[in-house]
């Protein structure tokens, strides 16, 4: 009877232990296909300077445009997304991105004075289903594998385990400080230009009041040289005149001098 009860016990053990192998098994390979059903942003591609980032649409807003500019462009390139196919809300995609040519821009952009590298900076711009726009400056993607792409006090930013020191981090601080020094940036041009347009109005005032005293003076100087001119003929006239009436008087009384 204790040896039935053994191998029965046994039984219900070994069953335990195969459920759990395989409910363990289906578990992996249900996230494994999870993984693999990821949709993605950007080409999927490998390589040594490829980057891939499992990213969560965690911004409450659908996202209808992505576009990678790195330190060595003016400009945002084409956007990563097709025209139909918005990166909903609570979504997950992997996002690659190959930065071979920002790396190959750094190397040339090298010089004598510095001989290190500096690695490229890479900024994403994100377009909303709204028309607003935000920036994930400076987006860490040598520090992260996974992370969420949230959206709070008008500011986007990521929140991911780091890669190389394993704490959880937030870049929301570093976004509000980078919009805080844009504002600052933009109210001191703003001040400038202000100040430059006051010169500006202040120094057509002075050429102005400079041309009217010139034309003022010129006016004068012209009014100065008619009155002159107009003695000066009043003077010959009036020679003439008297230097008339003299001979007359002569000749009239018959002496001769």
């Amino acid at each position: 009877m204790k040896k039935k009860n053994i191998i029965t016990v046994l039984a219900i053990i070994l069953c335990m232990s195969l459920f759990a192998g395989c409910s363990k098994k289906e578990e992996s390979e249900k996230k494994k296909e999870l993984a693999e059903e990821l949709k993605t942003i950007g080409s999927e591609v490998e390589g040594e300077n490829v980057y891939k980032v499992a990213l969560e649409n965690k911004t409450g807003k659908d996202i209808i445009s992505v576009s990678v500019k790195d330190s060595s462009m003016t400009e945002y390139p084409a956007n990563m997304l097709a025209p139909d196919d918005a990166f909903v809300k609570d979504e997950k995609r992997n996002l690659f991105y190959d930065s071979t040519s920002a790396i190959e821009a750094a190397k040339a952009a090298q010089t004598d004075a510095a001989k290190a590298i500096l690695d490229p900076q890479y900024d994403i711009q994100l377009v909303f289903d709204d028309q607003s726009t935000l920036v994930l400056n400076a987006f860490p993607f040598t520090d992260i594998k996974e992370g969420e792409i949230c959206l709070e006090d008008a500011v986007a930013f990521v929140k991911y385990k780091s890669v190389a020191t394993k704490e959880e981090i937030s870049t929301k601080d570093a976004e509000l400080n980078i919009r805080a020094q844009a504002e600052a940036a933009a109210e001191e041009a703003k001040r400038q230009e202000e100040e430059a347009r006051r010169q500006a109005e202040e120094e057509a005032r002075k050429q102005a009041e400079e041309e009217a005293r010139r034309q003022a003076e010129e006016s004068r100087r012209q009014a100065e040289e008619a009155r002159r001119q107009a003695e000066e003929e009043a003077k010959r006239q009036q020679q003439q005149s008297s230097g008339g009436n003299t001979q007359e008087g002569c000749v009239g009384d018959g002496l001769i001098y």
